[in-house]
């Protein structure tokens, strides 16, 4: 990273400031998994490329130690406790990407710090991640789909947009080289009561499960499992499964050391490892439940954005024009192929009408971390 940003973080830390002491452990969580020998980010918003990957559509993707070298520098301004403007001239040589990313972060923390202060909880302070999808904090996905989106869509149009700021209504204000706004309004698909897929399921079953480890400090990741309703119904067969695990690997997942362990009778799989701090559950998203037809799939989750857009209708207008509508796919039934995301917007389209969106919204867009689709 920059060697100033380098040195202003790491005598940071070293004076660990008591005004500052959510700063320094953040900066000690990133510097941890940070490898500052690799390469610095080359990416530029020329070098967006629409291409294939394992079947998915991905258009902009950065590898871990990217994010943390972005996140890392945004932190070191932030600390400076300096306004928009001085970020900006900070990277006033810089590429678009360096400045999106940086800004975007910056802007992440300040408005973190701001609810903090209203004694909100965030999961990662300060790390630009939203952590586990079970405790997650609006402002965190925001954010998140922000960075994801906006250089797809700057790609798309043969423009350069910035964070302005952060609003309600809509989420974000964007802004060109010209002075020339739109809005971005980020909402996700959520379940439709009459879906078969419950959300209080998943829910149901991490909370069970984090009660019953409370006192321990093991850290599981759910990677492939049926469906959240089943793992209810065995949860006392599960509970005794898992302690009777734990106690044969406990001496094989100290520190950073995992065990990945498997209950083939339900198709369940976790990794396990002891950190310091409480037991928590997390899920990657390709842990979906299992037993559902790629046609279920796609209808489950047009069935979601139907939901959503009839609910963002339903609400007061954007205060900005034109306002992009962008709809994070976080329901846990994740499309595997571009062509399902077709699918999709075909079905969507079929249900709603754009005259109808037009209201509220001049374009529609689906994302999914990887993929972003244009409907309207």
């Amino acid at each position: 990273m920059r060697n100033q940003d380098f040195e202003n973080l790491r005598q940071l830390v070293s004076e660990d400031p008591a005004h500052l002491k959510d700063e320094c452990l953040a900066v000690r969580i990133l510097l941890e998994h940070f490898d500052i020998d690799k390469k610095q980010p080359s990416i530029t918003i020329n070098n967006i490329e629409h291409k294939q990957e394992k079947g998915k559509d991905i258009f902009y993707k950065l590898i871990p130690n990217e994010e943390i070298y972005y996140t890392l520098v945004a932190l070191s301004l932030f600390t400076k406790r300096i306004d928009r403007e001085n970020v900006l001239h900070e990277f006033i040589a810089d590429n678009w990407i360096t400045k999106h990313e940086v800004l975007t972060r910056w802007t992440w923390m300040q408005n973190q710090e701001i609810l903090k202060k209203k004694g909100e909880y965030f999961n990662c302070l300060y790390q630009c991640r939203v952590g586990p999808r079970n405790r997650v904090n609006k402002l965190d996905v925001e954010f998140h789909a922000l960075l994801k989106f906006l250089p797809c869509y700057c790609k798309q149009v043969n423009n350069e947009f910035l964070c302005l700021n952060k609003g309600e209504s809509p989420d974000f204000v964007v802004v060109d080289n010209q002075g020339n706004k739109i809005g971005i309004e980020i909402t996700q698909a959520h379940l439709n009561n009459n879906c078969i897929f419950e959300e209080k399921q998943r829910d149901q079953f991490v909370n069970a499960l984090e009660k019953e480890l409370q006192g321990t400090s093991f850290h599981i990741v759910i990677w492939r499992r049926p469906a959240w309703s089943s793992l209810n119904k065995k949860f006392p067969f599960i509970k005794q499964w898992l302690f009777q695990e734990l106690e044969k690997i406990s001496n094989q997942i100290s520190g950073d050391k995992q065990k990945y362990i498997e209950l083939p009778s339900l198709n369940f799989e976790i990794s396990v490892c002891d950190k310091i701090g409480p037991s928590v559950i997390y899920f990657c998203d390709e842990g979906t439940g299992r037993g559902y037809t790629d046609g279920e799939v796609v209808g489950l989750c047009t069935d979601y954005m139907v939901v959503t857009i009839n609910d963002k209708l339903s609400k007061k207008r954007p205060d900005i024009r034109p306002c992009i509508l962008v709809i994070y796919l976080n329901t846990g039934l994740p499309l595997t192929e571009f062509q399902e995301f077709q699918e999709v917007k075909a079905e969507l389209t079929s249900k709603i009408h754009f005259q109808d969106v037009q209201t509220h919204f001049d374009e529609v867009y689906i994302y999914d971390d990887n993929i972003v689709v244009k409907v309207f």
